[in-house]
């Protein structure tokens, strides 16, 4: 169904090939997921197979059409049998989201018989029945790429790209998501999903083709996502020193807020004065109730702390 045979795509002005000698082939009804790196060449791959671009060398073979011969003016037909899901939707802010639906309909050609009657069942499809009337700026980020979707597969094209589509969303709706992408797949779709997102990967287990400088490094059924080192992680930055600095900064505040009177200070324990007198015992120890005198909250520390330690 699509077949990169020693594709090599340079780019004006850049030395380095965005795609360097990559072989690979999807058959109908795959998932497969495109990963790597940012500039790894994924998007690239996206476009030869919309004939977006032509390669520099090899071939792009789509649904048996070698996408170097096939004219400008087929174009358009030709892409009638993919849909493309984008990262930011690419909506038309002003219209509805049925019109929305039925202007792709509209711009091949279909009837408005036709239109009249996919448009309402493929929202219903997506979960959106209901929601047709209503404006891009009215729905969520989860619901506007269910529209996005709803766009793509609305002329039951044979194959779906999907360009990061969670990228944008929350990971609760990203989830959402992937399960309308596996169940357009489950139908008979093939989808060629690119993404950096590994736990989708990870967790769904289908074939994954991994690229990194442009070239095809990995080619796994039931594949996880690979290397992670170069994804970004919300993990906060590990700073030398904060705690010490916390602490010192609480305690020049308690000793200010001592000496302005708005604290009473902890007086000293009388130990006896006479050297011949029998050992006394040990004196208790002095403790200070952190509460009363406001230094947990300096601290972000409760009664079950043990030590002090960042605050965020």
């Amino acid at each position: 169904m699509i077949r990169f045979e020693n594709v090599t795509q340079r780019y004006r002005g850049t030395p380095q090939p965005a795609l360097d000698g990559v072989d690979f082939e999807v058959e109908r009804g795959e998932f497969v997921f495109l990963v790597g790196a940012s500039g790894s060449g994924k998007s690239s791959c996206l476009s030869l197979i919309t004939r977006e671009i032509t390669p520099s060398e090899g071939r792009v073979l789509v649904l048996g059409r070698d996408t170097r011969t096939l004219s400008d003016r087929r174009t358009p037909y030709f892409r009638r049998n993919i849909g493309t899901v984008y990262q930011d939707f690419r909506l038309l802010e002003k219209k509805t989201v049925s019109q929305n639906i039925a202007y792709a309909l509209r711009v091949i050609g279909r009837s408005r018989a036709f239109i009249k009657h996919s448009v309402p069942e493929v929202l219903e499809r997506v979960g959106l029945d209901g929601k047709g009337k209503r404006l891009p700026s009215e729905l969520s980020g989860g619901e506007r790429q269910r529209v996005a979707i709803a766009r793509a597969i609305v002329n039951g094209p044979q194959i779906v790209l999907a360009d990061e589509p969670t990228g944008n969303l929350d990971p609760t709706t990203s989830v959402e998501i992937m399960r309308l992408l596996e169940q357009i797949n489950a139908d008979g779709t093939t989808v060629v999903m690119a993404t950096h997102e590994a736990g989708f990967v990870d967790k769904m287990r289908r074939r994954v083709i991994e690229l990194n400088d442009g070239r095809l490094v990995r080619d796994e059924l039931g594949g996880a996502y690979g290397d992670t080192s170069a994804l970004a992680t919300l993990r906060p930055e590990v700073v030398r020193g904060a705690s010490a600095q916390q602490a010192f900064t609480a305690a020049t505040e308690l000793r200010r807020d001592v000496e302005e009177g708005r604290v009473e200070p902890v007086t000293s324990v009388d130990l006896p004065a006479q050297r011949d007198a029998a050992p006394a015992p040990a004196p208790a120890p002095i403790t200070v109730d952190v509460d009363e005198v406001g230094m947990a909250d300096r601290l972000g520390i409760d009664g079950s702390d043990d030590e002090v330690g960042p605050t965020s």
